[in-house]
């Protein structure tokens, strides 16, 4: 892959942040079932560059460093608006007293007793964090057989499991009540995507074309149709992030194209806060009886309005935390 932008993943991750989003929404139940399968995608994407920064030298501490600073403002800030809208309305569902310490810590979904939490869109957010440390770390440290060897049991362990035991991939509990499922799942799919960046690309963009749209087609219908099963969405997803990484792809093109790059940069503020968009969406939706059009076009509203508050406050944020004087106390001046 060249060092320029792929912007066909870019405009993929878009897509399917907004699957994700109708996904939660239930506004198509019996249509869009599989939309969960979505973060898979974000984790394969998540691997290959993950493995990129891995083979470009980045240590663990500067890895670390980088992904707090890149993730935690608006996670914190979108946890902390619907903490205060849940609190006001009294609806807060915490297992117990220190699960929104985890919450706070991303530790959310990584199998400590008492986590999960109110933003149910973090989850991935926490797999990634820590999920994603131990298989950088593990990338750095091993010689490639090694790690090659512990990826293939761990993704033929964790899939075997949810294929022979459970028959799906949302699966949110512990294997003997110690290997928590959705941090393996995570942990599998950004391997995966590891084995994504190491493979060969493809160098006929006719070529790549073909399999990317039709790989893209094919992931949607199996999104949609309940004879299609999680372990054959799984893969065609595989597939289609490889082909996207072959450059000037149709999608690369149409990607590289002012309206979306703008778009780009709300991906991640409309991922974290979507929650709160739906949390008040369902509200309004009990006011009365809307038309489908109505209910569609409510939603789109509030997903863009929780977006920019987001964004504009984790933006103060950041500048107060690079203030003068936050940097005096933080170094005990």
């Amino acid at each position: 892959m060249s060092n320029a932008r792929n912007h066909a993943l870019d405009l993929l991750k878009f897509f399917f942040i907004l699957i994700v989003v109708i996904h939660h929404s239930h506004i198509m139940d019996g249509q869009l079932i599989r939309g969960y399968l979505s973060v898979d995608f974000f984790f394969f994407v998540a691997g290959y560059f993950m493995c990129s920064m891995a083979e470009g030298g980045r240590t663990t501490q500067r890895y670390v460093q980088r992904r707090i600073y890149s993730l935690y403002p608006a996670y914190f800030v979108a946890w902390l608006i619907l903490f205060v809208a849940e609190f006001a309305t009294r609806n807060l569902t915490y297992k117990c007293w220190y699960s929104p310490i985890l919450e706070l810590l991303m530790l959310q979904n990584v199998g400590i007793p008492g986590g999960g939490g109110i933003n149910y869109p973090l989850w991935y957010i926490s797999v990634l964090m820590w999920g994603g440390t131990i298989i950088y770390i593990l990338k750095r440290k091993l010689p490639h057989w090694a790690f090659n060897l512990f990826g293939a049991l761990l993704v033929l362990a964790t899939y075997g499991y949810l294929i022979v035991m459970v028959g799906g991939i949302e699966y949110w509990s512990s294997v003997g009540g110690v290997f928590y499922v959705p941090l393996l799942r995570g942990m599998s799919d950004i391997t995966i995507g590891m084995w994504i960046y190491d493979c060969p690309k493809m160098t006929s963009v006719k070529l790549a074309d073909v399999i990317q749209l039709g790989s893209l087609v094919m992931v949607m219908a199996g999104m949609c149709l309940h004879n299609m099963g999680d372990f054959v969405v799984l893969p065609l997803i595989a597939v289609l992030m490889w082909s996207s990484t072959c450059a000037n792809t149709m999608l690369d093109r149409i990607g590289a194209r002012k309206p979306f790059i703008g778009l780009y940069q709300y991906q991640y503020y409309i991922y974290v806060g979507h929650a709160l968009a739906i949390m008040i969406w369902n509200y309004v939706m009990k006011l009365g009886a809307f038309s489908y059009l109505i209910r569609w076009i409510v939603l789109f509203v509030l997903l863009v309005v929780t977006t920019l508050a987001i964004k504009k406050l984790t933006e103060l944020l950041r500048q107060v935390l690079a203030s003068k004087w936050i940097q005096s106390h933080l170094r005990g001046e």
